[in-house]
């Protein structure tokens, strides 16, 4: 989801994204684009007008990542 996802600062945990095109919409602005794998994302910004970048990074938040088996099934916490 694109509230769990922010642009990133270039850090070397952050994924690198090829953006697409960014959809400011007031006060916030949806950034669409893809990741070296091909996938879909987009982050979701507040901090103000995107700048336009063609080439970008993004930093998952962990506590909103879900996880999905190759059958396109949410993988649950186990618990143990």
């Amino acid at each position: 989801r694109p509230e769990h996802v922010r642009l990133g600062t270039g850090g070397a945990e952050e994924i690198p994204v090829a953006v697409s095109f960014a959809e400011g919409l007031g006060d916030l602005t949806y950034v669409h684009g893809k990741m070296p794998t091909g996938s879909p994302v987009i982050i979701r910004s507040d901090k103000g007008r995107f700048a336009g970048r063609s080439d970008s990074t993004v930093a998952l938040d962990p506590a909103g990542v879900k996880l999905f088996d190759t059958d396109g099934l949410r993988l649950r916490e186990s618990g143990i």
